[in-house]
């Protein structure tokens, strides 16, 4: 099942990058923009501080299995289809 929900979040942020309208490099910056937050609110969302997000959205680190679970539930939640 872990493999399977991270083809899932992988094929989902392949399909945002594909269709976002900025040039967003990173999957978390994509998602974040999908979801229409600042860094601010999607951290808070998150329960991160917002250094993390901004550390996700240049590259500097990525977010670990747990947080990934939050930002799939986060965009879920907020992009509906």
């Amino acid at each position: 099942m872990g493999s399977q929900l991270y083809e899932n979040i992988k094929a989902s942020l392949n399909d945002a990058i594909r269709n976002s309208p900025r040039t967003v490099h990173q999957p978390a910056a994509v998602a974040r923009h999908r979801c229409h937050m600042t860094q601010e609110e999607f951290a808070r969302a998150l329960g991160v501080s917002t250094a993390t997000v901004q550390a996700w959205d240049q590259g500097r680190r990525k977010p670990g299995a747990l947080a990934w679970k939050g930002v799939v539930a986060l965009v879920r939640e907020r992009v509906r289809d």
